[in-house]
């Protein structure tokens, strides 16, 4: 019944009041939002594609009806198996509102849920790793193994992998690329240590400590010779090497690396809060 007068009611104000007013957007919106709700999501995804691009363009980016519409086209998208679609829809909803009420207020973290629930689905981890994989064998039959663009769609699948929960394979294709990066480098590079920092995290999520304490070892040793001391990437190393040895009851050892840690950190005040949390919490377990 809703529906119907929804559908009335849209086709009247479209008539009266023209396609871009805000009371026919409004009830193209309302409209969509009741095909969602009744399941009927191509329908209401072919509903709200108009409505958001007329409210992107009418209104600001973070104004609350084009959010929502965002939203609501997100829901019919993943529905629909339109999942990068949806991904989309739902982080410009998610940046938008981290942006303007930050992280913590209820609205953010409602967007960042959708959005995790949406990444986390078995869907769409599936299809982004059977992406990932098209787009590394296209790369390789186009410009062979040893390419850049090659190399960048084998980096891409390790993240899928890795973010998945599939070490041991992450960490099978980020020692193909940084095999063939220093290869063709022929020594270290600021790019090619973060690499290798990847595969000792990889190591790290199978609790593999002594091998990644060796690559971190590695790691840290290169960038303190290459960066500057106050480099961010530094810091994450300091980080991960004293949560390593940590874990082995180097104790003496970890508290140092965590403490300049926490120090460089301090420094540059334009840390994620977040990595600053961890890097506490684990000197205080050390301590």
């Amino acid at each position: 019944e809703a529906e119907t007068q929804l559908r009335l009611l849209r086709e009247y104000e479209d008539k009266e009041l023209g396609i871009d007013h805000p009371e026919t957007l409004n009830a193209a919106h309302d409209l969509g939002i009741c095909l969602n709700a009744q399941r009927k999501f191509a329908e209401a995804a072919k509903e709200l594609k108009p409505v958001l691009d007329a409210r992107v363009r009418l209104l600001p980016a973070n104004h609350r009806d084009t959010l929502d519409t965002h939203s609501q086209l997100g829901i019919a998208y993943q529905n629909t198996g339109k999942l990068v679609e949806a991904e989309g829809e739902y982080r410009a909803v998610m940046d938008a509102l981290t942006k303007q009420l930050g992280q913590q207020h209820p609205r953010t973290v409602l967007a960042t849920q959708r959005l995790s629930g949406l990444l986390n689905s078995p869907e769409a981890k599936a299809f982004l790793l059977n992406q990932a994989r098209e787009q590394l064998a296209t790369a390789v039959k186009a410009h062979g193994p040893n390419d850049s663009r090659t190399l960048n769609a084998k980096l891409a699948l390790a993240g899928a992998l890795a973010e998945q929960g599939k070490q041991e394979e992450a960490e099978k294709e980020y020692r193909q690329v940084h095999t063939s990066l220093t290869r063709l480098l022929k020594e270290e590079s600021a790019e090619s240590l973060l690499i290798l920092r990847q595969i000792a995290t990889c190591q790290l999520n199978q609790n593999k400590w002594p091998e990644a304490e060796q690559i971190l070892r590695q790691v840290l040793g290169h960038q303190r010779r290459l960066l500057d001391p106050a480099n961010p990437e530094i810091l994450q190393s300091l980080y991960l090497l004293g949560l390593c040895l940590g874990q082995q009851n180097k104790i003496d050892e970890a508290r140092p690396l965590l403490e300049e840690c926490l120090a460089g950190v301090n420094k540059a005040g334009n840390i994620i809060p977040a990595f600053v949390t961890q890097v506490k919490n684990v000197l205080d377990q050390v301590l």
